[in-house]
């Protein structure tokens, strides 16, 4: 059995610590140079699955592992060292994956560590890869200055340089622009056809629809597999809730800014120039731009995070800002401590809008122990009940799949607050049906569409 798979599960079970089950019983097998898809609600499992696959799971994550798990001919969790080399994994914790300070240092790094020493072969490579993700533009950046999308970008690349036999990739087009996106999607056909194994996690399978050669659902820690997922996951879930809201009335400006420039220190070049925009109530906007155009920036500018380095930023309300990482967000250990710590009590209103949200199971369950998309709703969720105005939100679907995002946009067409979103996602704008639309490109904001 084992010498006709690269992976081989049979009867897995896996859990943190002493938490409940969250893979039961789990059989699958994927040979070599196969796509193998691994689709399933947040919280349903994936994300732990390929963290044990990949060999994360007793040895970074400290969990429980029992029945019988082969990779490559050996089991992660008792022989590692056999598999690693022989592995990638792009995860959707992408800052956690970088630990050099520019980008041709972190996507060369596997090629030093595995003993190659000439410098135009080590670049040659580094450009390769880069290109392969579409960043020749970031070999000679800082690490730390990388927007979200920028990050995938290196991350994927000091992957794809090791030349692995398994590749696995946790929504590896989350942060992704349009242009990006489709880049990749080409790269891991290339690989594919080159007879890497891939192993992809995604709430978007439609992406991969051309090549893949397996779909396993897993739902409450128990997997199938499915052919017409597409239909299954997807389809049902865009034909509801998609009718256009009627025109409401905007309020007043909560926030607006004049002749507003920001750069970063002992940087040259301005990432924002001349930002005159104002945002009022009862609206929803979306900034929409190319990976490292400066949504990001705008946000944090806007929230007061950051103070423009010319001009003003002028804020009405009591502004928030949801990070795209959303781990970063939280204070407290419980999604119930961290909503209740600040209300007198917690509302028969409150408690409709965390189920229709789908956390009610999760408020007494660790923060650090949720999955990225239960985080990303989760600090949604802390923004509306705590009442801030202007909420705004960092790419709020990433790691999110269909039928939460379904909800979120029903919940955030729903407040009369001012709600600013940076996104990459076309259908998660479709479906909030925004007021405006503004472009970012080369630090200048424009309305998009007129």
């Amino acid at each position: 059995m084992y010498r006709d798979n690269v992976v081989y599960v049979d009867n897995l079970w896996v859990r943190y610590d002493e938490s409940e089950w969250i893979l039961k019983n789990i059989s699958m097998s994927i040979k070599r140079g196969e796509t193998v898809l691994v689709v399933g609600r947040n919280g349903s499992g994936k994300t732990t699955l390929l963290r044990t696959l990949s060999t994360q799971i007793p040895h970074l994550y400290h969990g429980e592992v029992k029945g019988s798990i082969n990779v490559l001919g050996y089991n992660p969790v008792r022989e590692p060292g056999k598999i690693v080399s022989r592995i990638g994994y792009v995860g959707h914790d992408l800052e956690s994956q970088i630990l050099t300070p520019f980008v041709y240092e972190e996507v060369g790094l596997p090629l030093v560590l595995h003993s190659l020493r000439k410098t135009s072969i080590i670049m040659e490579k580094i450009y390769k890869a880069l290109e392969l993700v579409n960043g020749e533009d970031l070999v000679y950046r800082d690490t730390f200055r990388l927007s979200s999308g920028d990050t995938a970008k290196t991350v994927i690349a000091s992957n794809i340089v090791r030349e692995p036999e398994i590749l696995f990739l946790d929504e590896p087009t989350a942060f992704l622009d349009k242009v990006s996106r489709r880049v990749l999607v080409s790269t891991l056909m290339s690989l594919r056809d080159k007879g890497v194994t891939l192993v992809i996690a995604t709430h978007n399978p439609w992406l991969y629809m051309d090549f893949i050669d397996k779909v396993y659902l897993i739902e409450d820690g128990v997997v199938s597999k499915v052919n017409r997922v597409y239909d299954r996951l997807n389809r049902s879930v865009y034909s509801r809730n998609m009718s256009k809201p009627t025109y409401r009335s905007r309020g007043s400006v909560v926030v607006k800014t004049r002749d507003a420039w920001f750069k970063y220190p002992r940087s040259k070049d301005y990432v924002l120039k001349s930002i005159d925009v104002s945002f009022k109530d009862n609206s929803v906007y979306v900034i929409i731009g190319l990976n490292g155009s400066g949504k990001t920036t705008l946000l944090k500018m806007l929230s007061g995070i950051y103070k423009p380095s010319r001009g003003r930023v002028e804020v009405y309300g009591k502004p928030i800002y949801i990070p795209q990482d959303p781990r970063i967000f939280f204070t407290y250990e419980t999604l119930y401590k961290e909503i209740a710590v600040r209300k007198d009590r917690i509302s028969r209103e409150d408690w409709l809008i965390i189920e229709k949200m789908g956390l009610r199971e999760y408020m007494d369950y660790p923060i650090a122990r949720l999955s990225y998309g239960c985080l990303r709703k989760s600090a949604i969720l802390v923004a509306l009940l705590h009442n801030y105005n202007p909420i705004l939100i960092d790419e709020p679907t990433a790691g999110v799949d269909r039928e939460s995002m379904v909800e979120l946009a029903g919940i955030v067409k729903s407040t009369r607050k001012c709600v600013v979103i940076a996104t990459h996602d076309d259908y998660f704008i479709d479906m909030v049906n925004p007021s405006r639309i503004y472009w970012l490109e080369d630090g200048c904001l424009v309305k998009y569409g007129v």
